[in-house]
């Protein structure tokens, strides 16, 4: 029986690619919620038994090869990475996933480790708050962006900004350390990870440049108009679907809403948009 055992011990090891076996790894899920699990569904306070790891390693394989794994295959931060090493890849990332209500604070530190957020599902929210109590919305992330990539070797994020789930949001956290230093095994597909999350991090860059490039402008209808004309440019349409309630476009501006609804009643007036909700048509 032990001769066995210890068989499947080091089979469970060598099928982990990048080198360091399941059994070595530590948990970076909260454990304790449903909402919280790792990549392979570890909870962090039952790695005592290897029998229980290895049938709950198994049972999340298969888990993870249906609709789970395909929706992890086709987020942008995992292009170029083999459906078949996912399973090693989000294990080796610490990986964990998330539910949010709207309104929820996200915190990005977990076991005194940074992570790096990855939205499945909804948006989030990057927000500053000043010693009055206002905020302003620096940027959002949609499902598939990246957020707390900037704060990755500062646990002391929470001072700079917060992180708030816009509406109902799901989150896959990966190890900052953990994605952008390479296993001992210097595996393929980490090293395809590091170059996509550098590619996100671009990505983000730029978003900021356009806020600046919004906000700087010197009347509330100018940013309005480089606002829908960056959407526009975006989604390569005068038919542009905004993701930002009224509210949140307000703050993004950084003005308040009634000036902002005033103002866009009066370009609807003069015929230069038209909006129903969240469709708006740039018409000059």
């Amino acid at each position: 029986m032990g001769q066995e055992m210890k068989e499947k011990k080091n089979s469970l090891e060598e099928s982990c690619q990048c080198g360091e076996g399941y059994h070595e790894h530590s948990c970076g899920c909260s454990g304790g919620t449903e909402e919280s699990t790792c990549g392979h569904g570890f909870d962090s306070h039952q790695h005592s038994s290897f029998t229980s790891v290895y049938s709950r390693e198994q049972e999340k394989k298969k888990h993870l090869k249906g609709d789970e794994l395909l929706r992890y295959r086709d987020l942008e931060i995992f292009n170029g990475v083999e459906t078949e090493n996912l399973n090693a890849l989000l294990y080796c990332m610490k990986s964990y996933v998330r539910s949010y209500k709207k309104g929820e604070i996200v915190h990005l530190e977990e076991k005194n480790e940074q992570h790096v957020g990855v939205v499945l599902q909804g948006s989030i929210h990057m927000l500053k708050t000043d010693v009055w109590g206002n905020e302003t919305l620096l940027t959002y992330m949609n499902e598939g962006e990246i957020f707390g990539e900037t704060f990755g070797n500062n646990t002391a994020a929470g001072e700079y900004v917060s992180f708030v789930a816009a509406s109902k949001a799901e989150v896959l956290f990966i190890s900052f350390q953990k994605a952008i230093h390479v296993c001992k095994n210097r595996c393929a597909f980490h090293f395809r990870l590091i170059e996509n999350l550098f590619d996100l991090i671009g990505k983000k860059n730029i978003q900021l440049m356009e806020k600046i490039e919004v906000t700087s402008r010197s009347s509330l209808r100018e940013k309005i108009l480089a606002y829908l004309s960056l959407q526009a440019q975006k989604q390569k349409s005068k038919y542009i679907e905004l993701g930002l309630s009224r509210t949140d476009m307000a703050q993004f501006l950084c003005t308040n809403r009634s000036a902002m609804t005033r103002e866009l009643s009066q370009l609807k007036d003069e015929g230069i948009i038209d909006f129903d909700r969240n469709t708006f048509i740039l018409k000059q």
